[in-house]
């Protein structure tokens, strides 16, 4: 009875050794598709492989150990993205974040906003506008209404105030840039 135990162990080891021989390199092609980084692949193979040495007794008797390997390299790598997902981006070196509670977005077009001398163009430009985007060029650039008080004003979304912004700031730059006005 124990010469068969240490053949049968035998055997699911010199199996394991061939499936890996065989399979190990079509495993990690599969994973660097997957994650796209030579390092994380070479961990998640390893953990695939781990798997199946755990399973090596079902495994060599498993009709289709080839497709085993694959259903666990993807369930190990879907199980590696999710985490990767919820883990916090880190942040670049000399990053440091807005400390004020003004919407950045508002602080960065401000800022390039500052730089336009606005008084060269702006009545020659605001002619060219329909009146909803003069209203919204008043309440922004005169007015210094914020997004927010903009959104609640005209009962829209920040978000939609900010695209109508993007493109008032496109078609100023036209304009200017069509009636040979500099912005700087």
């Amino acid at each position: 009875m124990k010469c068969e135990v240490k053949m049968e162990k035998y055997y699911e080891t010199l199996f394991f050794e061939n499936l890996c021989k065989q399979y190990y390199k079509r495993i990690f092609q599969y994973l660097m598709v997957k994650v796209h980084d030579p390092e994380v692949a070479a961990d998640l193979v390893q953990n695939t492989f781990l798997v199946a040495w755990e399973k090596r007794n079902t495994l060599a008797k498993h009709e289709n150990p080839l497709g085993f390997l694959y259903v666990t390299a993807q369930n190990i790598a879907f199980s590696y993205l999710r985490q990767a997902k919820k883990a916090p981006t880190p942040l670049p070196e000399g990053y440091t974040p807005c400390t004020d509670d003004h919407d950045l977005f508002e602080t960065i077009e401000k800022q390039r906003d500052n730089n336009i001398d606005e008084t060269k163009y702006v009545d020659t430009i605001l002619k060219t506008l329909p009146l909803s985007t003069k209203e919204l060029y008043q309440n922004y650039y005169i007015d210094k209404l914020s997004i927010g008080e903009i959104a609640k004003k005209h009962h829209s979304t920040e978000v939609a105030v900010r695209m109508r912004l993007v493109r008032l700031r496109k078609r100023i730059k036209k304009e200017v840039h069509n009636q040979h006005l500099e912005l700087l």
